[in-house]
């Protein structure tokens, strides 16, 4: 059996499929309601606090340092909601995107609520059966989703296409 060197092991793992991981929070307040953020770059549509795994970051550490950067607040994962496998076709790329239940925030939580600068315009919490047209498209998609799985004991899985 032929044995590779780095060089030709390093061109094979170029050939291999890359896959976009993402990973969001899902927080409610006292009401049940959903905590979104308006970002600068989604054109004024709302969405959830998370973003892209970084280099050797699982998603459920993703989900906890996004939640920090955009919000301000340390939140502990609880469990996984729901997994979207996005394929976009006309791209040739696809990926994974994790929502897990970061629980209810306090009263005291919320005031301390900190916005990233750079990327997140302000925050609200909307009702489980929130008008979904506000949403960028990705939640529009996985919303519905996310509030099933909420009222489940299991994950929820789905594949779009994009």
């Amino acid at each position: 059996m032929k044995e590779y060197s780095q060089e030709e092991t390093n061109q094979f793992l170029q050939t291999l499929p890359k896959k976009y991981i993402g990973a969001a929070m899902i927080l409610r307040n006292s009401k049940e309601e959903i905590l979104v953020v308006k970002t600068n770059y989604h054109g004024g549509k709302w969405t959830l606090p998370g973003g892209s795994c970084e280099p050797y970051e699982d998603p459920q550490e993703t989900a906890v340092r996004e939640t920090l950067e955009e919000i301000g607040l340390n939140i502990r994962v609880g469990r996984l909601l729901y997994v979207d496998t996005v394929v976009n076709v006309r791209a040739h790329t696809d990926g994974l995107a994790f929502h897990f239940d970061g629980g209810h925030v306090s009263e005291a939580d919320i005031e301390k609520i900190v916005l990233q600068d750079e990327e997140i315009v302000e925050y609200m919490f909307v009702s489980q059966d929130q008008d979904v047209n506000i949403f960028e498209q990705s939640v529009l998609r996985r919303f519905p989703f996310i509030v099933k799985a909420l009222k489940s004991y299991y994950p929820i899985f789905t594949k779009s296409e994009e």
